[in-house]
């Protein structure tokens, strides 16, 4: 069984996975334009450990530095096609959490956002949702919990499916 309530409170950490993500590949592919610039980071990054070793190909210093900036372009390419199938996932699993919540009545949605979304404690979730829904009929803390429930229950009856084969 899926566990709901921590999928929901990781829900604005992914959408910040996801913008993030989006942000370095944007960053790599204005990379791919000037690798020139990028070259010596890129160079840096999985340098092997031991003492250095002298050049001893024959190769001229203007070869070398084609060579260097195709590697750099192609590690570049790497990178984005691993953030790529990051985001791929992330984008899914955050479309199946929009789909579940999108089936939940406003009321249901604002207690589910404000709880794990927002950690906001009962009695606080109480007086907001009594000032935004209600008028006379005043609704206790008690009987938001029950209306949680049930919005959970529904939840996790939507995205067991999803979940089940992650």
């Amino acid at each position: 069984m899926i566990n709901i309530e921590k999928i929901l409170k990781e829900y604005k950490k992914k959408l910040s996975k996801i913008e993030t993500i989006k942000i370095r590949i944007q960053s790599y592919e204005k990379a791919l334009q000037e690798p020139e610039e990028w070259m010596n980071i890129v160079a840096n990054t999985s340098k092997e450990l031991g003492m250095p070793r002298g050049n001893s190909t024959n190769v001229s210093p203007v070869e070398l530095e084609v060579i260097n900036k195709e590697k750099t372009v192609a590690k570049i390419q790497k990178w984005i096609k691993e953030d790529e199938a990051r985001l791929d996932l992330q984008e899914m699993e955050i479309k199946q959490l929009d789909s579940g919540l999108n089936s939940l009545t406003e009321q249901e949605r604002s207690i589910v956002q404000w709880k794990y979304c927002e950690n906001m404690f009962w009695r606080d979730i109480e007086i907001k949702f009594n000032n935004l829904y209600r008028g006379e009929n005043y609704i206790t803390t008690a009987q938001l919990k029950k209306l949680n429930r049930r919005a959970l229950d529904q939840l996790i009856e939507i995205l067991t499916p999803f979940y089940s084969r992650l």
